[in-house]
């Protein structure tokens, strides 16, 4: 194999090289990167609503109902039915959200939603007698990264023939035909002029 031959092989397998270890880390990035996503639901079941004294915790940082908020951010005022305690339960947690962080959403008239963070925790813990809560979990994949490939190399085209080349005694050609290249080499695009000045050209007189 010539030198330089042997040379540009061997930089091709050190670029393949680089670029598989390369894919080999991204993938392991989004491996580590990737978690579940963790919704919880909590709805008002009660409908006589919410008393004084009842909590709801979220990650550890407790919320009270009560008749007079004297305390916001870790106080929810109370009402008559489970629509509108739903409602001050939502604008409590929307005005004072949670660390994490945690997405909150109406789901209802009676229900709110609140979603992690990929890989994100959340634990949700009602006092008794005025709600429930639910979770749903979507498990998330790591994606696997596409590696470019290298284009293909550009194949030498096939050496043009000439109109002189074996050319009978009185032959009188008509066209430039006979200096296209082969179909498998790019053809530059010509207008009909270009077109009709060659065949005059090509015309002998």
């Amino acid at each position: 194999m010539p030198a330089k031959h042997a040379k540009h092989a061997k930089e091709k397998m050190r670029r393949i090289g680089l670029m598989g270890l390369m894919g080999l880390m991204l993938l392991a990035g989004r491996a580590r990167g990737a978690g579940n996503i963790i919704v919880g639901t909590v709805t008002v079941t009660n409908s006589a609503g919410t008393t004084n004294g009842q909590t709801i915790t979220v990650n550890g940082s407790t919320r009270t109902w009560t008749n007079s908020v004297q305390l916001p951010g870790s106080q929810i005022l109370t009402n008559g039915t489970a629509a509108l305690a739903a409602t001050n339960l939502f604008s409590e947690f929307a005005i004072y959200p949670f660390a994490g962080p945690l997405s909150l959403a109406w789901v209802g008239p009676t229900n709110l939603s609140l979603t992690t963070t990929p890989g994100g925790a959340l634990t949700v813990t009602l006092s008794d007698g005025w709600g429930t809560v639910s979770y749903a979990t979507s498990v998330l994949t790591a994606a696997v990264p596409h590696l470019a490939q290298e284009p293909p190399q550009r194949q030498p085209c096939a050496a043009k023939t000439t109109r002189r080349a074996s050319r009978p005694a009185g032959f009188h050609p008509v066209s430039h035909r006979g200096n296209e290249p082969p179909p498998a080499c790019p053809l530059r695009p010509r207008h009909a002029g270009s077109r009709a000045r060659s065949r005059a050209r090509a015309v002998w007189r």
